[in-house]
């Protein structure tokens, strides 16, 4: 089985499925892959026709069945120092290298290549849920776990397989990512009283968002996660247009990771009153500026309390996945929770191998991850999930 992974890991590694490019060759070629076992893929396409979701059901279509979940995308390679092509699988002693090795097409090709073991002989349904752009934002997510609700399939559960290594995530944070523009106005810098200096303005916002991070910092607290608290950091700033000139606008972008139950939205909304409260008037007294946020994107966390019985089935059904783990990064677990369907995330390799150069997966991980759906395919089978909503 491992020999058929791997071949099927090289051709997905080759496609360059970058975020910022199309991933319909990549889901084109999975869906002819699936045709040659009877399978008929479903294939979504986004408003601009350059990228697709992909959905099949493996086996007669029926209700219940565990979804299996990955994204097609990658993250760039700009940059980074490979010692080889990136896009170009390759093996060295026990690794697989290449760009989403770990991250995560490991995990479809595992999936692929048992796809006729688990038609054959599977006690219980499978689904295939492929995504695009999970690393810009989950925005292929966003619409596909909604299209799975719409088709009353009501799958006991989502096994997302994202890089952990073959330990089960029962939960993780939310992300908010978030654009502050500073408007200011523009003057000669040996005049500063006749502009409003919008970086310092920015830097201004930016000190009351480390004050925000240092309070949360304090708590509330989850022991359960290695960062265990709710962080705010800027993550990007731009301003300026030359050494001599009082800059008229700074923008710079900022995230919010929060713990399960942490009130996001009010804690942005305090975020950007108090910055102008703080700001506005003094700019205004001097000149027509403002400060503007726009939310840039929003993954929902995945909380454990919607997942406890489903994870406890997969822990006792695959005796593999070990552990009971929170984690501080974001997946397209939380939008499935959110869709009313249990999810949980466990898929081969290591995290700490995503996005980086020379980005590699043990063939170890890649075998266990099989013997892992391999024993979950012939356990008991769980019932379909009632509507409405996680357990």
């Amino acid at each position: 089985m491992l020999a058929r992974t791997l071949e099927i890991a090289r051709t997905l590694i080759g496609f360059p499925s970058v975020s910022d490019r199309s991933n319909l060759d990549l889901i084109e070629w999975v869906s002819g892959y699936l045709h040659g076992f009877g399978v008929q893929a479903q294939i979504l396409p986004d408003a601009s026709g350059r990228k697709a979701n992909l959905f099949a059901s493996l086996g007669p279509p029926r209700p219940g069945g565990i979804i299996l979940s990955g994204h097609t995308d990658v993250v760039p390679v700009t940059g980074q120092a490979w010692a080889q092509d990136p896009f170009s699988a390759h093996l060295d002693q026990d690794r697989l290298y290449g760009r989403g090795s770990s991250d995560m097409k490991g995990f479809i090709a595992v999936v692929l290549a048992m796809v006729p073991e688990l038609m054959a002989s599977a006690r219980q349904s499978f689904h295939l849920a492929l995504s695009y752009d999970e690393e810009v934002g989950a925005m292929g997510a966003k619409h596909l776990a909604p299209f799975i609700t719409r088709a009353q399939l009501a799958p006991a559960g989502c096994i997302v397989g994202e890089p952990t290594s073959m330990a089960l995530v029962i939960g993780h944070k939310g992300r908010h990512e978030i654009n502050c523009c500073v408007h200011g106005k523009v003057a000669h810098s040996s005049l500063p009283s006749e502009g409003v200096n919008a970086i310092d303005y920015a830097a201004r916002v930016q000190m009351q968002l480390q004050q925000v991070a240092r309070r949360l910092s304090q708590g509330p607290l989850d022991s359960g996660f290695d960062v265990p608290y709710t962080t705010v950091q800027v993550c990007r700033v731009n301003g300026g247009v030359a050494g001599n000139v009082i800059p008229g606008q700074c923008s710079f972008d900022f995230e919010i990771r929060y713990l399960p139950g942490c009130d996001a939205e009010q804690l942005l909304l305090q975020i950007k009153d108090d910055a102008k409260q703080a700001m506005h008037s003094e700019m205004n007294d001097r000149a027509a500026a403002s400060i503007e946020f726009s939310h840039t994107l929003h993954t929902p966390g995945l909380d454990e309390k919607g997942n406890q019985a489903f994870a406890q089935w997969v822990r006792e059904a695959s005796s593999m996945a070990h552990g009971r783990q929170r984690v501080a990064y974001s997946t397209e677990a939380g939008l499935f929770q959110a869709a009313g369907i249990p999810t949980i995330v466990c898929g081969p390799g290591s995290i700490k191998q995503a996005h980086k150069a020379n980005e590699y997966v043990d063939l170890a991980q890649l075998e266990a991850c099989e013997q892992f759906l391999r024993r979950l395919a012939h356990c008991e089978p769980l019932p379909p999930f009632p509507a409405g909503g996680a357990q």
